[in-house]
């Protein structure tokens, strides 16, 4: 096989291959989306006087888990849930030690598309307050995201959807080998009105605007590392902030 080679392998396996090297690799979006994060959480959590269930849904190496541990009030009950053994691996050993009587963490291995009798068992088969889930649904058909999502959510309740933009194009998430392949899970290009109208068929409604985030000029490159300076003038990244309302 060439070093130019391109392979697309099942999605599973793909982040399983990309776990060890995921967080350090200079992804564009994962920096707009780390900085799409800190941007809406603060904000967000800051209203929380209470203890809440939140799900982490597709929570990789757990990226934004630990943030949140540490946003949500005490005595809260933290979900994080990935299909990837190795991703999940990576999570689990990057969260560091908490006091008794903070915030509870509960970690699943599970594909919450094709398990989703495990995952209401996962969260003690009650709706939960907040559902978070970033740069999962490129992976999934819209109408089986927001039904999982709608189903898991408590009327009331909302959650933070982030993915790639439409104008990347064909471009997908992926990552190269040593050996120069790079490597592909399955993926969909989803557009930003089909998106929206997936989550309000879900009884999903869109809180304010839609929020996207791409690489604006050479001084952004310097902050997100030279692979960004393709992207100069491109939108990458789009957030979304829902609330379930049926």
């Amino acid at each position: 096989m060439s070093a130019t080679s391109t392979i697309i392998i099942p999605t599973t396996a793909f982040y399983d291959a990309w776990a060890t090297t995921y967080d350090t690799d200079g992804n564009v979006l994962q920096h707009l989306d780390s900085a799409a994060f800190k941007d809406i959480t603060p904000l967000l959590f800051s209203v929380l006087q209470k203890p809440v269930r939140l799900l982490d849904l597709g929570c990789g190496t757990g990226r934004n888990t630990t943030k949140l541990r540490g946003l949500l009030p005490p005595g809260s009950t933290l979900y994080a849930v990935d299909g990837s053994e190795g991703m999940l691996a990576q999570a689990r050993a990057s969260m560091p030690g908490e006091p008794s009587g903070q915030v509870e963490v509960k970690w699943g291995l599970l594909d919450f598309t094709r398990q989703q009798a495990d995952l209401d068992a996962f969260i003690d088969s009650a709706p939960v307050d907040v559902v978070i889930s970033t740069l999962v649904v490129e992976h999934v058909m819209l109408d089986q995201f927001f039904a999982v999502v709608a189903r898991i959510l408590k009327v009331g309740g909302w959650a933070w959807v982030t993915g790639m933009h439409p104008d990347m194009g064909q471009s997908r998430a992926g990552f190269r080998r040593d050996d120069g392949v790079k490597v592909h899970g399955i993926s969909y290009i989803h557009g930003l009105e089909e998106t929206i109208v997936a989550a309000k068929n879900a009884g999903l409604k869109l809180v304010g605007n839609v929020k996207e985030r791409g690489v604006d000029d050479e001084f952004a490159v310097q902050e997100l590392g030279e692979r960004a300076e393709k992207w100069v003038g491109k939108r990458l990244h789009v957030g979304m902030l829902l609330e379930r309302v049926l």
